[in-house]
């Protein structure tokens, strides 16, 4: 082995956790005339080396490119919502949406995107109803980040560009759910609206005290991971 040290690579050969184990490990390795083959163990240890074999002649080229792993699937609710600018966290579920939100949890809209999708997602919640779970989303500024967990470990994090006000009409929601473009999350709750004149004074209108319009809180994709 030569007295000269080779950078570390990223990656390893062999794991393992319990002081004191023997631990067997086989690894493909080149042998070169300037520093031979060299062992690093991150928390120290014994090293015992054997060369069990060698590879002669000419590097044949790779009849298979290399591997990469697939996207991931796209996967609906039971998800987990987390607000933390509202100390929320809330089962988003799929099914009958009164019974879904009449129990304190957020509705799936039926029809809009899953996690995993380049999508627009859309979900559905109370504001004074069932402990009222969204009654300060309206608090929500651009730049506030919220989290969506799956069942499979994937975490994806959305970040706050938008608000729309809009009246109860179905389409007219998704529209707004749908105006910021890629991959979005919207939340949607009840809220008071305009004002007798018809337009929005200030924040106060996007208060929870009507069924008449529809207050929309979408953030955009920021990242995702697995866990």
């Amino acid at each position: 082995m030569s007295g000269a040290r080779l950078p570390i690579p990223a990656t390893s050969n062999l794991n393992w956790i319990a002081p004191g184990a023997t631990v067997p490990n086989l690894a493909v390795t080149p042998v070169t005339a300037a520093y031979g083959f060299q062992v690093y163990n991150f928390s120290g240890g014994h090293v015992i080396a054997d060369m069990a074999g060698y590879f002669t002649g000419q590097q044949r080229a790779a009849v298979y490119g290399p591997y990469t792993n697939p996207a991931p699937q796209a996967i609906g609710p039971e998800w987990t919502l987390r607000v933390p600018r509202l100390g929320l966290t809330s089962r988003v579920l799929e099914g009958n949406s009164a019974f879904v939100t009449d129990s304190g949890h957020t509705w799936h809209w039926a029809g809009t995107g899953l996690m995993g999708q380049s999508a627009h997602v859309a979900v559905f919640g109370h504001r004074t109803e069932a402990g009222g779970p969204y009654r300060y989303l309206h608090v929500l500024q651009p730049g506030d980040t919220w989290t969506v967990t799956t069942l499979d470990r994937r975490e994806y994090t959305y970040r706050m560009v938008q608000r729309h006000l809009t009246d109860a009409q179905t389409q007219n929601i998704l529209d707004a759910t749908r105006f910021h473009p890629g991959t979005t999350f919207s939340i949607v709750v009840c809220t008071r609206g305009f004002d007798s004149s018809g337009y929005r004074r200030n924040l106060q209108w996007y208060e929870p005290t009507s069924l008449k319009y529809r207050l929309v809180v979408t953030g955009e994709l920021v990242s995702w991971r697995e866990f």
